[in-house]
């Protein structure tokens, strides 16, 4: 009896207790095999195919892949969840979910959830936390940091994961079909990569996009022949397609039609979750119809109090809402299980008065006002947001997604930042949105290419900073993880032998982000402002030094080259003092080689973004003072400028001119000057401003240059030179010889913008 229940014992030891170790690869030679369902799905067959070949990667051998398991005594792993099935406990509880599993039965593993994406990202939990690899960035080149290695043992298997939110994804913006940036999200369990031609992962089922008005009715379809479809512009006096009309039933009809008939185009089977949407835009419909009171539910009327949706933001988003109902009933009649994400943005990021259908999703987008730096309850946040975040958790409770920009480029350019804390705003959101029982967080993201985009490379958003991103991909599944182990765990993985010195100018950036007081501060406030430039600096010099794995090191450089470009990005440079016995009004004189220099005027890109091609004339400004007085040396090459005529008193210069905009906090001032002697001064575009300016103006054979002195006291400055005095700079350049005109900025930045001014330091 005693040995029969001792061979029961083993045979439960075997069947139910984790293997110590299994033997994968053993000095560089295969002891394993995967094995994957003659019937597999595309995701299986990809992630089966893709965890042999990391491991070759690593090893330099090739496991075999096959669809039948073999007759050897080596360590098996089955891929997918036909394999799974006396594992019932853990399938009910992984049912409807991404969740996974891994479990061990002698020298057997099994990955498994209950659809193909939860399989898949146990298959990669399974090798980074059995070895030392990790997904930092999607570039398929250097974005992926492990070590190389003859031995492979598994000793961490058996586990279940399970997402928090059911929508855990990604916008993929702005570049299309980036498969690289797809497999990365999925590699790092997102379960939405928008527009990343990767069908194969078999991504959460979401047809159409936040912007799905011109999905129901496009303008070249219908606005010749149904413009009473689109929006009255009572200032335009008539139907633009600017917007749609949002009480029209016919539209009503066709909408739901469109979008029924793109959902069969695009999808094969129905999807979970159909998105509805409006343009970017405050535009709404101002005919008779629209503007009429809204009956409520309480038998109430809601009146229009104002034509302009940014100042009645109820009133429109309310519309928006009865629309979007109307639509969605439409589309119920023949789908009656499909839900839909509807966009919560401009005027409808408001909370509306009527009750809203319960089959849609809120896809709340806070974005314009919000202080970055407090979460949405947070007393000190805009009371605006704080009060349609509150609004929005009590309307639609358990139905409500964050649309969020934590990685896109909305920002314009590519910003070095802090590492994301436990103590960021967006993470307190995340978890208030998990306490509510929500759907979850898609944000926009920008994929790791050299395509160009506005003023930079969708890969230079990288270069500045990848580790935010992939903490974001780990929160979008577990919000609850900690922020700071998360953060500490990349920039050992990625940085390896330079982690001491990356965490090091990570906490420097946390401690300038800390010590700045702007809600939206950058480069500019959170590291020069706060004095933490020179440590960060030496910081990545040192973690240069120090990296020996060349995709870290090369993460490394690139993260250091935007730094630089950050810094010469926001403009600020130090104009050297001069003594008052110079001669500044001498075009030659010695001290104009000692000044700092604006150039690299290009074509502002109005039209098409990235383009900014260089200007056809070249402009060069030199930047001087002394302790009372700022110089600038305007040289703009052309050989035959056409300059207004001498105006008998000041006059704006109509023709060959430049324009120096200067700006003291909120305070603006122009001065604008041409080669004839013209001259325009203003403050905040007052005209009737005059400042005690002088210039001084000469043409030669291929150019005319101007010397500018204005009086820092004029421009709200102290005239000392023993207080550091700050301004920030933007110039036009136009070019005009008859037969060209052409308006030229530096860098191509449009002018009057933030980002077009560069900041000065007089010392």
């Amino acid at each position: 009896m005693f040995r029969i229940i001792y061979f029961f014992l083993l045979l439960i030891c075997f069947y139910v207790l984790p293997a110590a170790a299994l033997e994968l690869i053993v000095n560089a030679e295969p002891r394993g095999e995967i094995v994957v369902s003659p019937d597999a799905t595309d995701t299986e067959i990809f992630v089966a195919g893709d965890f042999r070949r990391i491991i070759r990667e690593m090893t330099s051998v090739e496991l075999p892949l096959v669809k039948a398991a073999s007759v050897k005594n080596n360590t098996k792993i089955f891929i997918g969840k036909k394999f799974a099935s006396e594992f019932k406990k853990d399938l009910a509880s992984l049912k409807e979910t991404d969740g996974f599993a891994i479990r061990s039965r002698g020298n057997h593993i099994y990955i498994f959830g209950d659809n193909p994406r939860g399989t898949g990202y146990g298959a990669y939990h399974l090798l980074e936390t059995n070895t030392d690899i990790i997904w930092a960035r999607p570039d398929v080149n250097f974005g992926t940091v492990f070590s190389k290695t003859a031995n492979i043992v598994l000793n961490k298997i058996n586990v279940l994961e399970k997402n928090v939110f059911p929508i855990h994804g990604w916008n993929v913006v702005a570049v299309r079909g980036d498969e690289a940036t797809g497999i990365w999200v999925f590699r790092n369990r997102g379960n939405i990569a928008e527009l990343t031609n990767t069908p194969y992962l078999q991504w959460l089922d979401v047809t159409g996009h936040g912007h799905a008005y011109w999905r129901m009715a496009h303008p070249d379809q219908y606005f010749k022949t149904h413009p009473e479809f689109y929006g009255f512009n009572e200032l335009k006096g008539g139907r633009t397609p600017e917007t749609l009309c949002l009480t029209n039933d016919q539209l009503i009809r066709i909408a739901a039609e469109n979008m029924i008939k793109d959902m069969k185009v695009r999808y094969p089977a129905t999807p979970q979750y159909m998105m509805l949407g409006m343009r970017d835009s405050w535009a709404m419909c101002q005919c008779e119809i629209c503007l009429r009171p809204i009956k409520l539910p309480d038998g109430s009327e809601l009146k229009v109090r104002d034509r302009d949706a940014q100042k009645d933001p109820v009133y429109y988003s309310t519309r928006y809402f009865e629309f979007m109902n109307k639509v969605v009933r439409e589309i119920k009649k023949q789908y009656p299980e499909m839900k839909f994400l509807v966009s919560s943005y401009f005027y409808a990021a408001e909370p509306p008065a009527c009750d809203i259908d319960k089959s849609i999703y809120i896809n709340f987008c806070p974005i314009g006002g919000v202080d970055s730096r407090y979460p949405l309850l947070d007393a000190r946040q805009d009371p605006t947001w704080r009060r349609r975040f509150e609004g929005w958790l009590k309307k639609a409770p358990g139905r409500l997604c964050f649309y969020e920009y934590y990685r896109s480029y909305a920002s314009g350019s590519a910003v070095v930042t802090a590492a994301l804390s436990s103590q960021s705003a967006s993470v307190a959101n995340l978890r208030i949105l998990a306490e509510k029982g929500s759907q979850g967080v898609e944000s926009e993201l920008t994929p790791d290419s050299e395509k160009l985009f506005s003023n930079h490379t969708m890969k230079s958003e990288w270069d500045a900073n990848s580790i935010n991103g992939w903490i974001y991909a780990r929160l979008f599944w577990n919000p609850y993880e900690d922020v700071d182990k998360l953060r500490d765990y990349y920039i050992v993985r990625t940085f390896r032998e330079a982690a001491p010195a990356m965490k090091r100018f990570y906490e420097l950036m946390a401690l300038g982000a800390a010590k700045s007081t702007k809600p939206k501060g950058k480069f500019l406030e959170k590291v020069i402002d706060t004095g933490v430039e020179k440590e960060c600096r030496a910081a990545l010099d040192e973690a240069e030094r120090l990296a020996k794995h060349p995709n870290s090191l090369e993460m490394i450089k690139r993260l250091k080259n935007q730094w630089k470009i950050n810094a010469e990005g926001v403009g600020r440079q130090v104009v050297p003092i001069m003594n008052k016995s110079e001669s500044f009004f001498e075009f030659d004189a010695p001290c104009w080689e000692k000044a700092i220099t604006l150039e690299d005027f290009r074509i502002p890109a109005y039209k098409e973004w990235g383009a900014k091609n260089p200007a056809r004339q070249e402009t060069k400004i030199k930047v001087l003072h002394d302790d009372a007085n700022l110089y600038f040396l305007s040289i703009a090459k052309t050989a035959r400028p056409r300059f207004m005529p001498r105006a008998a008193s000041e006059k704006f210069p109509g023709r060959e001119r430049c324009e120096i905009y200067l700006r003291n906090g909120k305070t603006l001032y122009l001065f604008a000057f041409d080669g004839n002697g013209n001259m325009y001064d203003a403050k905040d575009f007052d005209k009737r401003w005059n400042s005690k300016w002088k210039v001084s103006a000469r043409k030669s054979a291929d150019s005319w240059q101007a010397i500018v002195s204005i009086p820092m006291t004029d421009l709200g400055l102290i005239a000392a030179g023993s207080v550091p005095q700050r301004l920030a700079v933007d110039v036009i350049r136009v070019y005009d010889d008859g037969e060209t005109r052409e308006e030229s900025t530096i860098k191509g930045e449009l002018s009057g913008r933030q980002r077009g001014f560069r900041e000065i330091i007089m010392e």
